[in-house]
């Protein structure tokens, strides 16, 4: 029989290089989260201008 015990080593690189990928891609899009939210038109955006806006009591109802 073959020996493959040579082969898991690069198994295990390949296996943690797309899963660096992954957690990379994942902070990326939260990242990209973040920014849309804090960003011109987001949604905190659209609630300062309802405080600012139209007063507590128009903000109260969200």
């Amino acid at each position: 029989m073959r020996d493959t015990r040579k082969r898991r080593p690069f198994l295990y690189k390949l296996l943690a290089f797309i899963v660096g990928l992954l957690l990379t891609f994942a902070a990326l899009e939260l990242l990209f989260t973040v920014v849309y939210l804090v960003g011109d038109g987001g949604y905190l955006s659209v609630r300062e201008k309802l405080e600012t806006e139209g007063g507590p009591r128009v903000f109260a109802r969200f």
